[in-house]
């Protein structure tokens, strides 16, 4: 995949001329795919629809990624956009969606626009928090259920709340030895530990579970590189 930053300023043929250099020089020229860079935000939107009917959605900035820019996030930065909402709505009817909706967007910080990036049909682990957000998709589910296609507006519009999943984000701190944001999660930074599953004993079990696996295979692999090198 080639980036391709586009400046203005520039002819057309310059950038033709750059553009057949780059290719040449690239190893594997089957389904070559060429994009332009824009520079952005990643923002994802949550949001739950009924035969094309918008009923709720969650607005949200990445601010922490596991793996990639692209990967998957372990915190968000969620607040309400309006001027959003009929392009939303406008979406949902074009297309047909019905259920919940992961939605991909990249926010330009030149041009002031959003970039469609996915659309992935299902729900995700964010939903349950919602309740933090000011869109609780519980209700939206029930009018779902209840054939009602009303549209729940957002129940705290000036709020931005900080969302962090605990086994995500402790697995991104573990695998990436992040040990600042780790001392956020013991003083329990912007109100973190809310969002450590405690109402269900089960899930907690296993997510300690994992985080330990986690944990131990990291320290065997520090091991290893440590052997490797004094051998």
């Amino acid at each position: 995949m080639i980036h391709c930053n586009i400046i203005k300023n520039y002819s057309f043929t310059f950038w033709i001329i750059i553009l057949c250099s780059t290719i040449e020089r690239v190893g594997h020229k089957k389904n070559l795919v060429i994009q332009k860079y824009i520079p952005s935000h990643v923002i994802k939107v949550d949001a739950l629809y009924k035969n094309g009917v918008l009923l709720m959605y969650n607005y949200s900035n990445c601010i922490k990624m596991l793996y990639s820019a692209f990967g998957v996030s372990t915190k968000r930065s969620f607040y309400h956009n309006e001027p959003i909402q009929a392009e939303l709505k406008r979406m949902g009817s074009e297309i047909g969606l019905n259920g919940f909706a992961n939605i991909t967007l990249l926010y330009s910080l030149e041009e002031k626009e959003h970039y469609l990036i996915e659309i992935d049909v299902r729900p995700n682990a964010w939903l349950y928090y919602g309740k933090h957000t000011g869109n609780d998709f519980s209700k939206a589910v029930r009018n779902y259920l209840n054939n009602d296609l009303s549209f729940i507006p957002h129940s705290t519009p000036q709020k931005i709340s900080k969302v962090t999943l605990f086994s995500r984000d402790l697995t991104r701190i573990l695998l990436t030895a992040d040990y600042k944001d780790l001392i956020k999660w013991f003083v329990n930074h912007d109100g973190c530990w809310k969002y450590i599953p405690i109402y269900d004993k089960v899930l907690l079990k296993a997510t300690n579970k994992h985080l330990r696996q986690i944990y131990a295979d990291a320290i065997n692999n520090k091991v290893k590189k440590l052997v490797g090198i004094r051998k």
